[in-house]
């Protein structure tokens, strides 16, 4: 019976975060939720994180993860249909991968991506922040090695960005990975001096990243636009990108901020 009630109380959890994302809990919502006391809510609330089911903020509370994104489909189908004309238009100019993300927590988490005619799925990353997952959403990013990632902390007030991080020395995936703070904070005050956050091959090997950090959404979520390249990138096809990211990322903005609250 312990078993039992023990799974009771994890779906009851879940449907809790589900319910309010992307607004977040506190551990005593929880407990209150499942009939249980604080110790045993942060427990729980602490192996879904492990699990991927649920997220942990830097102010301490929880929301959905990546891997129970999709159960909050109404709020995550107002955000995509928010930005599917301006991701649209951006994949056709540039014949790039472009992705909205948002700050689940700790993770980089895709919203929605958009793949250029003629190229596959494959065509997005297959990269996963230890959250199975395909590149689409579902799957999870560092925060630390990507310019999408470095744009949602760019978003953040100054005091929050380090407290959105694991603990030092960082995972690194290739040999430009930055793993410790100082070059991490670094690398996000240039991105916010250039008005660009920019990424070359620090979470896989020849893949570019650039991103820019946008408004926050109607309910409070932490978002950044980016275009995925690989190969050459000939400054032709570098200023491409640059104009059409930052001209549909003051687009998606506007329309973000045009999103219903339900």
């Amino acid at each position: 019976m312990d078993g039992v009630r023990s799974v009771d109380r994890a779906f009851n959890a879940l449907e809790l975060l589900v319910e309010a994302a992307p607004h977040t809990v506190r551990v005593v919502d929880v407990a209150a939720r499942i009939g249980a006391d604080p110790a045993t809510a942060s427990r729980l609330l602490a192996t879904l994180t492990n699990r991927g089911y649920a997220s942990r903020t830097p102010q301490r509370r929880y929301t959905v993860g990546p891997r129970s994104l999709r159960m909050a489909s109404g709020w995550v189908e107002r955000l995509q249909v928010a930005s599917a004309g301006p991701m649209e238009r951006m994949s056709r100019a540039t014949g790039e991968v472009v992705m909205l993300t948002q700050l689940l927590g700790t993770h980089a988490v895709p919203i929605a991506s958009r793949v250029p005619p003629g190229r596959g799925v494959d065509s997005l990353p297959a990269f996963d922040d230890g959250i199975p997952g395909d590149g689409g959403m579902g799957a999870a990013y560092p925060v630390w090695a990507t310019a999408a990632g470095r744009a949602l902390l760019a978003a953040l007030p100054p005091v929050e960005r380090r407290r959105a991080l694991p603990l030092e020395p960082y995972p690194s995936f290739t040999a430009r990975t930055p793993t410790n703070w100082p070059d991490l904070r670094d690398l996000v005050r240039t991105g916010v001096r250039d008005g660009m956050h920019f990424e070359q091959g620090e979470a896989v090997a020849g893949l570019w990243c650039y991103a820019l950090p946008l408004p926050r959404g109607t309910q409070g979520e932490v978002l950044s636009l980016s275009v995925l390249a690989t190969g050459d990138l000939n400054p032709s096809r570098h200023a491409r990108i640059l104009r059409a990211l930052r001209a549909e990322s003051r687009t998606l903005g506007d329309h973000i901020a045009l999103v219903p609250t339900p």
